[in-house]
């Protein structure tokens, strides 16, 4: 750390604090840029680059802004007595906070440190500063516990510790600074404890700001003390018990933020006596009984965001009341009753998100008044009717989801004028009537989803005029016609123009028809189901055109589907060769099964590791090496092999009598396991399916000759881990189920159906599976570090998991748990 000389000679013609300063300066690591001005050849440094002076040229200030100084803050401040403010933020500042600054610079009324790298703990000896007004040390790295001696501070009106690693409680002195105005120490991990009572003696405070933090236990009534309280926010934290009904005193608050916590009871009605409340924040706690209706009392209020809680109870009409309302949460509830029509009142209004409730009646034609809305979401409750037709009126909204209701009746074509609807969502619905041609003007629509309702009649041809379109579902209706070259006609000719579609699913349906051609064009085509349908024909990166009636030839424009990973065409009537299918690059899942295909298999290094199962029932296919024959010598051959095929039963019979009769005799002679090893052989055997979702370059005999005791890193009650070593050089995990233990595969079934299809930071991958008659296997990422179980409880030679270490893990486990618990839920909804 540097310092300041007290004393310098008096040859230069520079003052003691000019010297004391460019002294500073030189202790900076490099020569700042916006210290140019400092001169030594100047009388005094009053004429500086961010030095002020007062009239006796004495230095009272000293603010150097976002100025890259990359060094450390001078310890002996004796020359510059005179400081009244210090301001050193942005500066990329290191070291700790000199203690000395609290004795050296008694007139101190600003010191500002914030976004720096400084470290170490707060110093106490600051708090000597009587003076000092504002303190601003927030974004730093700063460490340890808020000094108790912060009470000493009488003078203080800012205090701004956010976003430091501070750990401790806020200590109760805080009850002394009578002038407080602003105290922000959110982004504090580890700061914890209770909210102290004596906080109500800060009767000038404005804001509170705890957020992010470890805060816990109960808020404390002595809130209510605070008459100028403006702000509270205190979110994501692990505050409990009740919202104290005398917050609802602090007649000057404007936001109320304590999202994210574990509050219990009820809203407080008081709440209603606060008229200049404008945002109120409390989705997800544990808050039950009824939205009151005194809030309908909050006039200025701009946002109402009580979502992921336990309400009752109905929407209050007195919310028509509430003229500058922008949003309206009220997601996943257990709210009951109609949408009061009186929202219709509420027209700066831009969202409403009143999905996962109980929510009945009717959608009220009063939303039409809306015009300023954007995000319209009421689905997954119990909503009966239309579609009101004055949904048109809102003519700038985005977003509308009302899937999973039991609304009846068309879509009204107006929907479809709404220019700025890049999201419709009507999926488990009643609706029927037909997809109007009106779509075609719904020009920044990127998703329409309305499977599983009673939708009929065709796809109009102007669904091509979508060119931002990306996912189309209109799965498990009654829409028939053809699929000539595209979407538009019956379903026809612009699927190839539809540029940007990602997810194509019509399954279900009465569709019929060939494989258009233009499918080639959709070249972010990731996901088509056309499966089910009556004749005709799943691309996340998936195509699944199986079980349909599907006839002709693969389009030559298939090969530009480069990104195609998985391909089923089994159990159609498709013909010709499977040329085409070589250019596939990302291709890892093919079943061509049971079609009239023919010529030869391609001869690549994928096509030559598929099992057998994925071509039968095409007798005119050929393998690589073999000839393909014409039909009469077809014939003749087919002739012959009846012939040699009786001479080769009898010979088979003989040898199986002779195998059987050497097998059971040499069992009698084994010792060991390792004279005998011929099951595990069987339990590897082929014929294999193996299902890839990664590209890998891996078979199964690579896999079976890694399968040793030697390579085993875990071991379960379903199966055992090993680690395996693929050609390319990576490491996998492989998990081999026994088919004999019915846990096993269930267990086997249960990890595919979940991790193949979701990805998180804290959940391993899964990169495919494969099976035969006797063995289940699972690949995964592997995991050098080994095992959660290992690394807490067995040791590894590196000492006991620190408690902290441990708390972070768990937090992880619950992090992913929490994923697979509530988003991969929602996403299934959603998607």
């Amino acid at each position: 750390m540097s310092s300041l000389p007290p004393n310098l000679t008096c040859s230069s013609a520079l003052n003691q604090q000019g010297q004391a300063l460019l002294s500073w300066r030189r202790s900076l690591d490099g020569f700042p840029e916006g210290l140019n001005s400092w001169d030594s050849t100047n009388e005094t440094p009053c004429g500086w680059f961010g030095i002020t002076c007062d009239p006796s040229n004495e230095v009272v200030s000293l603010e150097l802004s976002y100025v890259d100084l990359f060094g450390k803050l001078p310890s002996n401040f004796t020359s510059l007595s005179s400081l009244k403010k210090l301001v050193l933020s942005g500066t990329n500042l290191t070291g700790s906070i000199p203690k000395e600054i609290g004795a050296a610079l008694p007139q101190l009324t600003h010191l500002d440190l914030s976004e720096n790298a400084l470290t170490g703990e707060i110093p106490s000896e600051l708090c000597i500063l009587t003076s000092l007004e504002e303190l601003h040390l927030n974004s730093n790295q700063l460490e340890g516990s808020i000094p108790i001696e912060i009470g000493n501070l009488t003078s203080l009106k800012w205090l701004l510790l956010y976003d430091n690693q501070l750990s401790g409680s806020v200590p109760s002195t805080i009850g002394r600074l009578r002038y407080l105005e602003v105290i922000r120490a959110g982004g504090n991990k580890n700061l914890e404890g209770s909210l102290p009572r004596e906080i109500g003696n800060c009767s000038n405070l404005l804001i509170l700001g705890l957020a992010e933090t470890s805060i816990s236990g109960f808020l404390p009534p002595s809130l209510g003390l605070l008459k100028k309280l403006r702000t509270i926010a205190i979110y994501t934290a692990l505050l409990s018990g009740q919202i104290p009904p005398e917050l609802g005193d602090c007649t000057e608050l404007q936001d109320i933020y304590l999202y994210e916590n574990s509050l219990t009871g009820s809203i407080p009605k008081t709440f209603g006596q606060l008229r200049n409340l404008k945002n109120l924040l409390l989705w997800q706690n544990n808050l039950v009984g009824i939205i009151p209706p005194e809030l309908g009392n909050c006039d200025q209020m701009l946002v109402i965001d009580i979502s992921m809680n336990s309400l009752t109870g109905s929407i209050p009409q007195s919310f028509g009341n509430l003229t500058e309302l922008q949003e309206f949460q009220l997601s996943l509830n257990q709210v009951s009753g109609e949408i009061p029509a009186q929202l219709g009142k509420c027209q700066k209004l831009t969202h409403i998100e009143l999905d996962n409730n109980q929510i009945s009646g009717s959608i009220p034609p009063e939303i039409g008044n809306l015009s300023n809305l954007t995000l319209f979401y009421l689905w997954q409750n119990r909503l009966e009717g239309n579609i009101p037709p004055s949904i048109s009126n809102c003519q700038n909204l985005e977003a509308m989801d009302l899937s999973q209701n039991g609304l009846v009746g068309p879509i009204p074509k107006g929907v479809f004028q709404l220019k700025k609807l890049n999201k419709l969502l009507l999926l488990s619905n009643n609706l029927s009537g037909e997809i109007p041609p009106e779509i075609g003007n719904c020009s920044s629509l990127i998703r329409f989803r309305a499977n599983n309702n009673k939708v009929a009649g065709t796809i109009p041809p102007q669904i091509g005029n979508l060119k931002n379109l990306n996912f189309l579902d209109l799965g498990s209706n009654r829409i028939a016609g053809n699929i000539p070259e595209g979407i538009s006609g019956t379903l026809s000719a612009s699927l190839g123009s539809l540029g940007s579609l990602k997810k194509l699913i019509l399954s279900k349906n009465k569709l019929s028809g060939s494989i258009p051609n233009q499918l080639g064009s959709c070249s972010k085509l990731q996901l088509l189901d056309l499966s089910g349908n009556q004749k005709i024909p799943s691309l996340e990166i998936a195509l699944n055109l199986s079980l349909n009636q599907l006839n002709g030839e693969i389009p030559s424009e298939f090969t530009g589907l480069t990104k195609l990973a998985i391909l089923d065409f089994s159990y159609n009537h498709l013909s010709g060769d499977l040329q085409h299918l070589a250019a596939l690059p990302n291709l890892v899942v093919l079943n061509v099964s049971h079609n009239n295909f023919s010529g030869h298999v391609p001869d690549t290094p994928f096509f030559s590791k598929l099992p057998l199962s994925v071509f039968t029932g095409n007798p005119a296919l050929c393998f690589f090496d073999n000839q393909c024959d014409d039909d009469d010598k077809r014939v003749k051959r087919m002739t012959a092999a009846r012939v040699a095929m009786v001479v080769l039963l009898c010979t088979a019979c003989a040898l199986l009598l002779a195998a059987l009769y050497i097998i059971l005799g040499s069992k009698k002679h084994c010792r060991g396991a390792h004279e005998c090893d011929s099951d595990d052989d069987l339990e590897m055997s082929p014929p294999w399916e193996v299902t890839l979702y990664q590209k890998l370059d891996l078979s199964i005999a690579d896999v079976a000759r890694s399968l040793t005791a030697g390579n085993v890193i875990g071991q379960g009650r379903s199966g055992v881990v090993y680690r395996v070593a693929i050609p390319s050089g990576l490491m996998v995990a492989v998990k081999r189920f026994n088919l004999a233990e019915k846990i096993s595969a269930a267990s086997f079934s249960s990890e595919i159906a979940t991790l193949a299809t979701i990805r998180h930071q804290n959940i391993v991958r899964l990169l495919g599976w494969g099976a035969n008659l006797r063995t289940n296997l699972l690949f995964y990422d592997y995991m050098a570090n080994g095992t959660l179980g290992a690394l807490l409880h067995e040791g590894d030679g590196a000492g006991l998991v620190e408690w902290e270490t441990r708390f972070k893990i768990a937090l992880g486990v619950a992090e992913g748990l929490a994923y697979l618990h509530h988003v991969f839920r929602r996403f299934c909804t959603e998607m």
